[in-house]
């Protein structure tokens, strides 16, 4: 209120509508669309649990944050009292194919189902880029819902229990429909399990048991203790997602990522050390050596001659650097929609990272700080990491897979992940940079991959 004039004030939402997103984007694969749906959940509970429901959820209802890409729910023009509309119904108001059946006719008793229908039809959304038919063509006409083929199983079970025309179908309740998920998303886990829901390696770890207190390690490599994580292949849009990248960052594109294997830390110097008998970080200041910390001082042809001689100690191992796909898929998880690994908010970066903010100026020993969801440390800062790929300006004409980029003109290599005297900025999960593949530097060092067996 001011001079006796009373306002409506609304918080302001630097973003845009998901429908205009999703335009631009096209189509998420059902984990990305998932995980985008998860912070709806929240919003929606909450809001049951004070008694209301929103009845219009929507496309147009939902805003994507510019600063985190998050979902935030919209127009709360049409949400009732769940008491006050069981005692007089509701208005005949509903925005066609994400509204129930029973929203059609203002009749029946109204329930947070509703809210759970429009959910199922959002995320039919995210995975078609299509609206869906409305209820009553679907109920009276037939009209069916058009899945993309091969969509996972899980993720369409799901939405197809929401989408129920008959309200007593449905979840109850978003926590009955978030824990149906919990159990689609551990039937297909990333890693592989057995009739008896006991856990599996995708081979037998050849070294003592890991030193991490997960069971996320699925193979060690015998001559260094190196261990690797499983990194299920999927498809996902890498680039500058969040429209604040540079233009090597453009244009974004869809890459498919079979499976394979990353390094849970860099090389350390330890691990140098035992295949290559020195150690290049000794030239550095007295704080930057430390079996424990990564090694430093290396060149992208330095660690192709550290690969080679691993190689030969472990046939077996077909040890290699990643290349650029593979390390931004790894890095954001599984290609979800992570600014920095582990993490859209630049408030936690430091749970994450070392950086400019908290590295005190040097090099840090691996694995120190919380991993990925993936269960690999340092995928942001500590140390540049070198890929296999060619360094080119932009991503016009690159691979749709996972193949490293090895034509072009030039010699610079890609490296990734920034380092510990870096800003933010230089840590995103999209962030490139590239380097004379002869150079040597304090804040470099590398990550190995191998096949998936």
């Amino acid at each position: 209120e001011e001079n006796g004039t009373e306002y409506l004030v609304m918080t302001h939402i630097a973003g845009q509508p998901l429908d205009r997103w999703l335009g631009q984007c096209g189509p998420l694969p059902p984990e990305a669309a998932w995980e985008l749906m998860r912070g709806l959940l929240d919003a929606v509970a909450y809001l049951h649990g004070e008694g209301f429901i929103h009845r219009d959820i929507k496309p147009g209802n939902v805003m994507i944050r510019d600063k985190d890409q998050q979902p935030v729910l919209i127009d709360f023009g049409l949400v009732r009292d769940l008491d006050q509309l069981t005692r007089t119904g509701s208005q005949m108001m509903f925005t066609e194919g994400y509204a129930p059946p029973e929203q059609y006719g203002g009749g029946g008793e109204p329930r947070p189902r509703q809210d759970l229908y429009s959910l199922g039809a959002l995320g039919y959304y995210l995975v078609t880029g299509e609206h869906p038919p409305g209820a009553l063509q679907r109920r009276e006409n037939g009209a069916r819902l058009r899945w993309p083929q091969g969509l996972d199983k899980g993720y369409r079970e799901r939405m197809e229990w929401a989408l129920e025309l008959k309200a007593a179908d449905r979840p109850e309740s978003v926590a009955a429909w978030r824990e149906s998920a919990a159990g689609s998303d551990n039937k297909t886990s990333r890693r592989q399990q057995t009739p008896g829901g006991q856990k599996t390696r995708t081979r037998a770890c050849p070294c003592p048991e890991s030193r991490f207190d997960d069971d996320k390690t699925v193979y060690i490599c015998p001559e260094t203790g190196l261990e690797f994580v499983e990194v299920s292949g999927g498809r996902f849009r890498m680039g500058d997602l969040w429209g604040d990248g540079g233009s090597d960052e453009k244009p974004v594109h869809w890459v498919e990522v079979p499976s394979f294997q990353l390094a849970r830390t860099v090389v350390t110097q330890a691990m140098w050390r035992q295949v290559m008998g020195d150690n290049p970080a000794e030239c550095y200041r007295e704080n930057f050596i430390g079996d424990d910390k990564p090694i430093v001082g290396v060149s992208w042809e330095d660690a192709q001659e550290f690969i080679e001689r691993l190689n030969a100690m472990v046939p077996e191992g077909q040890y290699r650097l990643p290349s650029e796909a593979e390390w931004e898929y790894a890095a954001r998880s599984g290609g979800k929609r992570h600014k920095w690994p582990g993490t859209n908010r630049e408030e936690e970066l430091g749970q994450y990272a070392w950086y400019e903010a908290n590295s005190g100026g040097r090099i840090h020993p691996v694995a120190q700080k919380a991993p990925n969801e993936l269960g690999l440390y340092d995928m942001a800062g500590n140390v540049w990491e070198w890929c296999q790929d060619r360094w080119h300006g932009n991503y016009e004409g690159a691979p749709t897979d996972t193949r490293a980029w090895e034509s072009g003109e030039g010699d610079r290599r890609v490296i990734r992940g920034g380092s510990w005297d870096n800003e933010p900025a230089r840590l995103r999960s999209a962030y490139r940079s590239g380097n004379s593949p002869g150079n040597r530097c304090g804040n470099g060092g590398f990550r190995l991959a191998r096949i998936s067996l």
